[in-house]
């Protein structure tokens, strides 16, 4: 962040007017892209993902997705399946999910690999295809809409270490390549 953008937006008081604020600017300096830049063989130089991990609150991810929608942006919201704070099974949160994502947002996994007590990479593609595969009906998502990408949740030495691309063929946010030459 540049001390223009300090002067204008203190993090330490965060708002939506000032999200909204850091939104435009992103969006006047970068192309924003989604996670299908993975499916390319080389990053393009200059580019913003935005991505929301829904950790806590689906209330305030929704909030954030109309605030995107509004200014034509495209964002990734990823689902934690084994969430404390949420139930993405249950009815009220389960439609305000699919609200997110009709409002033009990209859904995705927030995967827990020490959930599943994962240790090794096929491990970790057969419980993603379990988990995607339950997020696609939960949300009834059509074919061009599917989770296409994953994240992960609360990182480990294992989970930074799988750095391909994709796994069960989902992207991976955390992909080295990203990792390599995106700046977080």
């Amino acid at each position: 962040m540049n001390d223009n953008m300090n002067e204008n937006c203190k993090v330490n008081n965060f708002t939506l007017k000032e999200y909204r604020f850091l939104l435009k600017k992103t969006k006047s300096k970068y192309p924003l892209k989604g996670f299908e830049v993975l499916d390319n063989h080389s990053l393009s130089k200059k580019f913003a993902l935005i991505r929301h991990d829904i950790d806590m609150s689906i209330d305030k991810a929704l909030e954030l997705a109309k605030i995107e929608s509004d200014l034509g942006i495209r964002a990734t919201y990823t689902v934690l399946m084994t969430d404390i704070y949420y139930n993405p099974l249950e009815q009220k949160s389960r439609d305000k999910l699919i609200q997110i994502s009709n409002l033009g947002h990209d859904m995705g996994l927030h995967f827990d690999a020490e959930w599943h007590a994962i240790s090794n990479e096929r491990e970790l593609s057969s419980a993603l295809r379990w988990q995607s595969d339950i997020l696609n009906k939960l949300l009834r998502l059509k074919e061009d809409s599917k989770i296409k990408m994953f994240s992960f949740h609360n990182t480990t030495k294992f989970t930074m270490s799988c750095k391909d691309k994709h796994y069960a063929g989902l992207r991976n946010a955390y992909a080295g390549i990203l990792q390599d030459n995106v700046q977080y």
